[in-house]
């Protein structure tokens, strides 16, 4: 029951980075702070209105390292480019790992585009 409450968490927590993150990308502002690939989206800064404290934005069983591309286990979420070279408020792909699997999504690897698609 704890993992699932975990992951269900881990979703939320991708939701509300990709609402944060399309709310200053509507405003033009820029991605600060996580722009270099493996760089843990608590780091993460927008240059205008905050509409979300990144540091607030961890894995809820707090692991000691960043995801990798793709994860391999419970980890930090990570930044990483989704369809250009670079990491940018209109181009990312955060990395996370699920233990139970919740709201249809499997257990393991998964990750948010910065469309807001949870793979």
């Amino acid at each position: 029951a704890r993992a699932k409450a975990r992951d269900a968490r881990r979703v939320s927590d991708m939701r509300a980075v990709s609402k944060a993150l399309g709310n200053a990308a509507s405003e033009a502002q820029t991605l600060g702070g996580c722009t270099a690939a493996g760089n843990r989206a608590a780091t993460c800064t927008t240059s205008g209105t905050a509409y979300l404290d990144f540091t607030k934005i961890k894995d809820p069983s707090n692991p000691a390292g960043a995801c990798a591309n793709p994860a391999t286990a419970v980890c930090e979420y990570a930044m990483y480019a989704n369809t250009l070279p670079t990491i940018q408020i209109d181009n990312y792909k955060i990395t996370f790992w699920l233990e139970a699997g919740t709201g249809g999504l499997t257990p393991g690897a998964h990750f948010m585009t910065q469309d807001g698609v949870l793979q």
